[in-house]
């Protein structure tokens, strides 16, 4: 008699299924790639605001240092400075900083009230330096010592204990 061909063959329902189990397994990969992207892309972006805040920060310090301001025994991982504040009365008053890295946290040190208060500018931060530099060029490393009033330029370069270890610098020239 004759032979009915409605339906499948097994062939053809295992075939098909192969085929939606390789277009479901690649769906699933490219969603998990989005996925990481998206994090890293968020990651990344508030690394650099919390970098961008923080050099900000201490751009807008620098920018107000007088020729007294840099102290002597400030070094390549710290910055140590006094700002002079015009207070409303009309008298003026010093206030002492000291910025380092404790640990992962680059700290703005009030060093003028006791005890000292210190303020966090950036978490999660693995590096922190300063790179002092004279008129001419040349850095001045291990002498600052001497040569706090010879610095007309500071390079401050923070890096993040991001996934990256992306680093941010910026270069300040003291206003005097």
């Amino acid at each position: 008699g004759m032979h009915s061909n409605k339906g499948f063959t097994y062939i053809e329902v295992i075939t098909t299924l192969v085929i939606l189990g390789i277009l479901a397994t690649a769906g699933a990969l490219g969603m998990t790639q989005m996925a990481e992207g998206y994090h890293l892309a968020k990651e990344q972006t508030q690394v650099l605001q919390q970098a961008q805040l923080t050099l900000a920060r201490i751009t807008s310090d620098i920018s107000h240092f007088d020729e007294d301001s840099l102290q002597n025994d400030s070094t390549t991982t710290s910055l140590h400075y006094t700002l002079e504040y015009l207070e409303a009365s009309g008298t003026t008053s010093n206030e002492n900083y000291t910025l380092l890295l404790n640990g992962s946290t680059l700290v703005l040190q009030d060093n003028s009230v006791n005890p000292v208060v210190g303020y966090v500018l950036a978490d999660g931060v693995s590096a922190f330096t300063v790179t002092y530099y004279q008129g001419d060029g040349t850095t001045i490393v291990a002498d600052i010592v001497n040569g706090a009033n010879l610095v007309q330029v500071m390079e401050l370069s923070i890096t993040m204990n991001d996934s990256i270890g992306t680093t941010f610098t910026t270069r300040v020239a003291p206003i005097r």
